[in-house]
């Protein structure tokens, strides 16, 4: 999901309310962003022992343990979808 909304056209990440990326496999490289994409619209949760967040692509049970990040994470793009909607009259 990552590298595919950088190669989004302006006009289409601009319909993008926000966006979670959980174990995000180019964390590091990106520096917890998403390249070409606004910072405030992106929530990365990486674990401190998740293999494949520090670049390494290394699938452990640090990777598989985002249950507790799941309400956050709702909290997150709910928050996002009405800053959007108030930003676009709906």
């Amino acid at each position: 999901m990552h590298r595919s909304i950088e190669k989004l056209s302006k006009a289409v990440q601009d319909h993008i309310a926000g966006v979670t990326l959980f174990g995000d496999t180019q964390n590091k490289q990106d520096k917890g962003k998403i390249n070409k994409f606004p910072k405030e619209k992106v929530k990365v949760f990486c674990n401190k022992d998740d293999g494949v967040c520090d670049g390494h692509l290394n699938v452990n049970a640090g990777h598989m343990s985002y249950t507790n990040d799941m309400n956050a994470a709702a909290e997150f793009l709910a928050e996002r979808i009405k800053i959007w909607k108030s930003s676009h009259g709906s």
